[in-house]
């Protein structure tokens, strides 16, 4: 079981495709930690998790929000096609706090926090992503020597 399991039921798929995320489209939340309590902009998942964030945080971490010009109101909601759980561990990197720990995240969630972050031009967590990635080839092929004798 992989970090965020117990609270998104469908890391399994980065996408929003299952009935649960269907049915959750009618029932919006608000992320329980990822929400800043005087937030300008916020953002919403696939699966209807609204996470309220500062747009300047944004800006400064990410190319693909840098600029303003993706916004034009205070208070906007922005439709994102990431699930909740992709984005609970991308939007982590934006405020000064450590990073996840990336080393129990399943891999399927991992592909889906590496293609958002190069959606969206976050080059810190590309690097660290495509760290984490090459360390899960590397211990399935170790031994790969074995494999084909």
């Amino acid at each position: 079981m992989g970090l965020g399991d117990d609270l998104y039921p469908d890391t399994e798929s980065p996408r929003c495709e299952s009935l649960i995320f269907q049915l959750a489209a009618y029932f919006p939340t608000i992320h329980p930690t990822v929400h800043a309590s005087d937030f300008d902009i916020i953002l919403r998942s696939c699966d209807r998790v609204l996470f309220r964030v500062h747009r300047r945080n944004l800006e400064v971490h990410s190319e693909g929000f840098a600029g303003g010009q993706a916004f034009s109101t205070q208070d906007e909601v922005v439709d994102l096609t990431e699930t909740s759980a992709v984005l609970d561990l991308l939007l982590q990197y934006i405020y000064p706090q450590p990073p996840p720990d990336l080393a129990f995240v399943n891999i399927k969630l991992l592909l889906g926090l590496a293609e958002a972050a190069e959606k969206y031009f976050f080059h810190a967590v590309i690097q660290t992503c495509k760290l984490y990635i090459k360390s899960v080839v590397d211990f399935i092929f170790k031994d790969d020597t074995k494999i084909f004798q």
